[in-house]
């Protein structure tokens, strides 16, 4: 009897394992629906142009660009908002590893129209190697062209780099197979057959790190005890809702010139009472002084 028990107390056991193990993600949705927090709320991103690095050309770099942003359509978290075509991320001092530059004034334009984040992506120039392939006795003498991106995302509040992603995918032609073909021929070749598994992958990526971001606003203005925030309806700000507000933290520069902001202390808390389509007003629940400019955070993240 004991030994019965014993088989079937372990079995009950190791059956609970088993669905937590294999029932993970259906628990996270469950407990997301049940828990209203920050991550219902949806983040305003502003895609800068995708810089062309590789010298693909206007009409490729706007097709990769049209196809990159479909991709980050698929996220229902994500309000998705085209960057202004007369700032551009420019080529003369690139980073030695990703070849990225972050202007000020774009990531400033992004903060003024109300963006969670900025995504700055790059088109790196092709590489070009050769190499054998093949076993003995077949082995041959192949010219290996790697195609890649790197995409970048900003915390436009901290000015933060939060993720910088480099992605790459080879192509092999034979070395007697490239001489006398033509150059826009073999670049369409290679875009064609391996961009869309690198846009795949970046926009996985950067949908999975901006959902798990904590979603973060700004008190836009005080007067007489009521406070404007800049998050509304379009992101899903709900009445009674509440959010922690922080005061301004200190200011720090890097080498290149940009400015990051550290989140400063609690503040207090707000609640939200009239919600409109980009932004709602909110009145002090705990704690004060609230000054526009500080940093809020939805309470339950």
């Amino acid at each position: 009897m004991k030994k019965q028990y014993f088989i079937l107390r372990s079995s009950f056991f190791l059956s609970l394992l088993f669905f937590a193990l294999s029932g993970c993600s259906t628990t996270k949705s469950v407990v997301d629906k049940i828990v209203p927090g920050a991550h219902d709320l949806k983040k305003r991103v502003m895609i800068a142009p995708l810089v062309d690095q590789a010298g693909f050309g206007q009409e490729r770099t706007a097709q990769i660009a049209a196809n990159f942003v479909e991709l980050l359509k698929e996220s229902p978290h994500l309000l998705l908002f085209q960057g202004p075509q007369d700032i551009h991320s420019g080529t003369d001092s690139k980073s030695p590893e990703f070849g990225v530059v972050i202007p000020p004034e774009l990531v400033k334009r992004a903060q003024d129209l109300g963006m969670n984040a900025l995504i700055i992506a790059v088109l790196n120039p092709l590489e070009a190697t050769t190499r054998k392939t093949g076993i003995w006795p077949f082995r041959d003498i192949s010219r290996i062209i790697e195609i890649s991106m790197t995409v970048n995302i900003i915390d436009t509040t901290s000015g933060c780099l939060y993720l910088t992603q480099l992605d790459s995918e080879e192509m092999d032609f034979l070395i007697d197979e490239l001489p006398g073909r033509d150059e826009n021929e073999v670049i369409d070749q290679i875009i064609e057959a391996k961009m869309p598994r690198i846009l795949k992958r970046q926009s996985a990526a950067v949908i999975e790190d901006l959902v798990k971001e904590p979603w973060t606003g700004k008190i836009l203005a005080v007067e007489n005890s009521m406070i404007k925030i800049n998050g509304g309806e379009d992101v899903g700000v709900r009445p009674d809702q509440l959010f922690t507000v922080f005061a301004r933290g200190e200011s720090i520069t890097c080498r290149a010139g940009r400015s990051f902001d550290i989140l400063g202390k609690k503040v207090g808390k707000i609640k939200t009472t009239s919600i409109m389509e980009n932004h709602s007003l909110a009145v002090p629940v705990v704690g004060g002084s609230f000054l526009a400019g500080q940093t809020i955070r939805a309470v339950g993240d």
